[in-house]
């Protein structure tokens, strides 16, 4: 551990309209709200088991993708209620990243997905979709570009 408290850090997601940042602590199966001082503001923890990736959706609560437990959890920062929206097998799976998407760069977006990636999952929430991408076929993606 150092001398911050952080185990390590995979990602920090900076963009967001309250300037807050979170860091994905994976090592400490947490995940950390910094204000704009990057002060600790919150810490997120449900039985993690290696935090992937977090960010702040629209509605500004939390996705996290809890990797080692195969599964995306949102956060409700308001209630600080845990739902799990998505799961897969470890053994098969794993995510890598998280985004949000609005509703008005989708088609293309899914246009471009349909050319890459094996198996697309969309979770539909306040008016935004969320998509989880896994197993991206590289192969695949080359192949059809050539």
């Amino acid at each position: 551990m150092t001398s911050t408290g952080i185990d390590s850090i995979l990602e920090i997601c900076p963009n967001n309209p309250n300037k807050q940042y979170l860091v994905s602590d994976t090592k400490g199966n947490r995940v950390i709200i910094m204000n704009k001082d990057y002060k600790i503001s919150n810490i997120i923890q449900n039985n993690f088991d290696w935090v992937q990736d977090a960010i702040f959706v629209s509605d500004g609560n939390v996705l996290v993708a809890d990797s080692n437990n195969g599964r995306i959890v949102h956060w409700d920062k308001e209630n600080q209620l845990y739902s799990e929206v998505y799961s897969y097998n470890t053994g098969q799976r794993r995510i890598g990243s998280i985004i949000e998407i609005s509703k008005k760069t989708l088609s293309a977006f899914l246009t471009l997905l349909e050319k890459v990636c094996k198996k697309i999952y969309i979770y539909y929430n306040d008016n935004m979709l969320h998509i989880v991408i896994v197993n991206l076929d590289y192969k695949l993606c080359l192949k059809n570009h050539q």
